[in-house]
C-alpha cells in the first residue's frame, strides 16, 4: 500500500504517478464510471433498511477487473468517524484499472454517502457497465450515474493527486490517499 501523506517523503518526491503524462495520452483505451451511493446499502454493513442487493454485487465487479479488494478494512476506514480518506484498489495487471472509493464523511449525511469509482479498460467497458447499471437500479439512494470516456476525473485524482490532497485547504478533515496493489515501476 502506497498512502500519499502530506509530509510523507514519498509526497514529497512524486506524488503525480504519472509524471509527464499531463495530458492523459495513456488514456484512451480507458472508462470510468462513478457516482455517489449509500455505503450501508451497498456493501450492508448495518442496513437498517430492505434492499435487493446482498452486499456481494460490487465484491463481483472487482473479481472481474483482477482487483484485491479488502472489505474488512474499507468498512473499518469507513466506520472510523475521523478518517476521511480516499482508498484505491488497482487491478494485478493494470494500475489504471482500480476502484475508487472516497470515505469523506459529511457531518449533516443522514444517508451514508460516499464516492465510488471505476476505472477498466474499454474492452471490459460492456460488462462492468453491465454489472454496474444492476447494482445502481437497485440502490435506493445515489447521485447520477456517470459514464467517462473523455475527461479522466478518476485517473486525475489518482495519478496527479497532489493538487487535489495537498494544496487545498482540508480544514479538519486532512484527508489522504491509501493506494493497494498498485504496480511497482
Amino acid at each position: 500500500m502506497v498512502s500519499l501523506q502530506p509530509n510523507s517523503l514519498y509526497q514529497m518526491v512524486n506524488t503525480d504517478l504519472h509524471h509527464g503524462n499531463l495530458n492523459g495520452s495513456v488514456r484512451k483505451n480507458y472508462v470510468e464510471f462513478y457516482f455517489r451511493c449509500c455505503f450501508d446499502e451497498l456493501f450492508r454493513d448495518s442496513c437498517d433498511w430492505e434492499s435487493e442487493l446482498s452486499g456481494n454485487e460490487i465484491s463481483d465487479i472487482f473479481n472481474f477487473l483482477g482487483i484485491d479488494f479488502d472489505r474488512e478494512h474499507v468498512v473499518k476506514v469507513y466506520n472510523n468517524q475521523l478518517d476521511h480518506s480516499v482508498e484505491v484498489f488497482h487491478s494485478k495487471s493494470d494500475d489504471q484499472v482500480f476502484a475508487y472509493l472516497d470515505l469523506l464523511k459529511e457531518p449533516t449525511d443522514q444517508n451514508d454517502m460516499f464516492f465510488l469509482g471505476i476505472s477498466c479498460t474499454s474492452i471490459q467497458e460492456p460488462i462492468v457497465h453491465e454489472m454496474l447499471l444492476k447494482i445502481y437500479k437497485k440502490l435506493r439512494t445515489t447521485s447520477a450515474f456517470s459514464f467517462d470516456i473523455l475527461n479522466k476525473v478518476l485517473y486525475n485524482k489518482v495519478f496527479h493527486s497532489a493538487f487535489y490532497f495537498y494544496k487545498l485547504d482540508q480544514g479538519i478533515y486532512k484527508r489522504k490517499m491509501n493506494q493497494h496493489n498498485l504496480i511497482s515501476r
